[in-house]
């Protein structure tokens, strides 16, 4: 079974770990790849890198509800990954300033205000505010989300077709540490590679290729 299907992928983790038997499929499905896309998705917080690219933007125009609030699972995605940008639908409108809640509920004129553009916003739970002021007006929105779920043995994603190392690694990584196998940590290193030059191609490709280039705002 091809590597670019979620059952081939099982398949290979088995194969490639050679652990007399220990480990099956089932395992790989249910305890060590739901933590290898965990990880891909957040990070570790020390040697891996979240997976960041732009097969994992959305966008859509959005109108708050009265209040200017926005409800993040049912209008934006229920597997989002993070904001990338906001902007109101007024021509000429700059994207919104992210805040911090305490610093948002400070604005009190802008709270009262119901008059657009806005500009800035916060996120508690699961629900996005917008004020300055906090109108109901149009907003388009650019955010990180995860792939569809994997579940049938025929399904695939971005990963398996693009960077099937990155699950192939991230698993190997898992079952070796399973099986006890002392090739765990060149498999966890081999993971976070994969991640980092996934990440590196893809702001390569959306730069056409140009590197990018430092240039000093004045000369003394």
């Amino acid at each position: 079974m091809s590597l670019s299907t979620y059952g081939g992928l099982k398949t290979a983790v088995v194969d490639w770990a050679f652990n007399g038997g220990a480990l099956t499929e089932a395992i790989v499905a249910s305890d060590i790849l739901p933590q290898v896309q965990s990880m891909m998705y957040m990070g570790d917080g020390n040697d891996i890198d979240a997976l960041r690219v732009q097969a994992m933007v959305d966008s859509a125009t959005i109108t708050p509800a009265s209040g200017g609030i926005i409800t993040i699972s049912s209008q934006i995605s229920s597997t989002l990954l993070g904001i990338i940008e906001i902007t109101p639908t007024q021509m000429g409108a700059s994207s919104l300033n992210y805040v911090e809640p305490w610093q948002f509920r400070k604005q009190s004129d802008t709270l009262m205000s119901t008059t657009g553009p806005q500009a800035i916003y916060t996120v508690e739970g699961d629900f996005l505010y917008l004020i300055g002021p906090a109108a109901v007006t149009e907003v388009k929105a650019r955010w990180y989300e995860k792939f569809t779920a994997l579940s049938a043995d025929g399904d695939t994603d971005w990963v398996l077709t693009n960077a099937p190392q990155i699950y192939l690694n991230g698993c190997l990584w898992l079952a070796c540490k399973y099986t006890q196998d002392d090739r765990a940590m060149m498999f966890k290193a081999d993971f976070a590679n994969a991640i980092k030059a996934a990440n590196l191609n893809d702001g390569t490709t959306r730069r056409s290729g140009s590197q990018l280039i430092a240039r000093p705002r004045s000369v003394a």
